[in-house]
């Protein structure tokens, strides 16, 4: 059905009047090959305003009358449609807008688990947030996710049409790990989706599991240790014995600080009271400190003592792996904070 008039040009200016014509066949007819002129100046003109309101009655109804399917990959980048895309009916203004235009691809801007570091034998559930800036092409269907651990799978996340799109995993995973102790154990997830053009894209997370040092100040005097006049009590080897003894695996796991790590290096303002020692552990699978001894207040000291060495230690998740354990030979004479590290940084 044509927008316009039925018929343009009438009246006074009957030169260029031309008419619509609702039978296709009836222009063809009007236009044959010309071969003794029969054709009219008006064929043409009523040729081209049928054209012409077809064309606007189209674009004006709908543009989803012209759609495009592209059901073979395509085999080069032509303008902004990347190789190895295809099409199932979209609009044909969205396929020349890809074609002229540059292709912006899909970034993953955030892919995160809930939990990026565990401790050794923690069993957390854990979810995953992503945020993905969606660029030239929308999402196609679900977001889908692989989890670390196949005994929880994660379910999809169907795209939403946001730019960006932003979500959480509606379900979570457990992280697993090993009793076979390592340096650190990662559990990797991975995230993919596919465009409207057909292309997929992935990303990867990890939650990584760490174990813990533990270090500060403690109180020995209930050990009636025999010391000297510097309140050294390491030259009897019963008190190295009573010490080692004494600093159990509760006496570590209640160390005024700790944290996750993969190596030695801390730097810590401890607050010794006076009198009180100070104690250091970590896994034995981190190797032993670069140097015997410890940085107070940025001056090198060299007096402490290894009381444990590869004896097990379980952490607050029962989890066992064996740990070395380091007392200092001398006590704070008064209260005081000092700083305390491994490298002097």
């Amino acid at each position: 059905m044509a927008l316009g008039t039925p018929s343009v040009g009438t009246g006074s200016i009957p030169s260029w009047f031309s008419q619509y014509e609702t039978n296709f066949t009836n222009i063809l007819q009007r236009l044959a090959d010309n071969t003794s002129n029969q054709i009219d100046a008006k064929d043409v003109r009523d040729a081209l305003w049928t054209l012409y309101n077809q064309i606007l009655s189209s674009s004006g109804s709908s543009t989803q009358s012209f759609t495009y399917t592209l059901g073979t990959p395509s085999t080069a980048d032509i303008g902004g449609i990347l190789e190895g895309s295809t099409f199932s009916n979209i609009p044909i203004e969205d396929f020349l807008d890809r074609l002229l235009l540059p292709y912006v691809a899909p970034v993953v801007t955030s892919f995160n688990p809930s939990n990026l570091e565990l401790e050794f034998g923690q069993t957390t559930p854990t979810s995953l947030n992503f945020s993905i800036d969606v660029g030239s092409s929308p999402l196609l269907g679900n977001i889908t996710f692989v989890s670390p651990n196949p005994s929880t799978p994660l379910n999809p996340y169907p795209s939403t049409g946001s730019d960006p799109e932003v979500g959480t995993t509606t379900n979570n995973f457990t992280p697993t790990f090993s009793s076979v102790v390592s340096l650190t154990a990662s559990n990797i997830a991975t995230m993919s989706f596919q465009t409207l053009d057909g292309l997929t894209f992935s990303a990867t997370t990890e939650v990584v599991f760490k174990h813990r040092i533990y270090y500060g100040p403690i109180d020995l005097s209930s050990l009636s240790l025999s010391t000297n006049y510097f309140n050294a009590w390491f030259l009897a080897t019963s008190s190295i014995a009573t010490v080692s003894s004494f600093i159990n695996d509760a006496a570590i796991l209640g160390l005024s600080y700790s944290n996750l790590a993969t190596g030695f290096s801390f730097s810590e303002d401890i607050n010794f009271a006076t009198g009180s020692y100070f104690v250091y552990a970590h896994p034995t699978i981190f190797g032993d400190l670069p140097q015997s001894g410890f940085y107070y207040d940025n001056q090198f000291q060299t007096g402490f003592i290894k009381v444990r060495s590869g004896v097990t230690f379980s952490n607050a998740y029962s989890y066992d792996a064996p740990y070395d354990v380091w007392v200092s030979c001398y006590s704070a004479w008064s209260d005081s904070t000092i700083k305390v590290n491994v490298n002097n940084d």
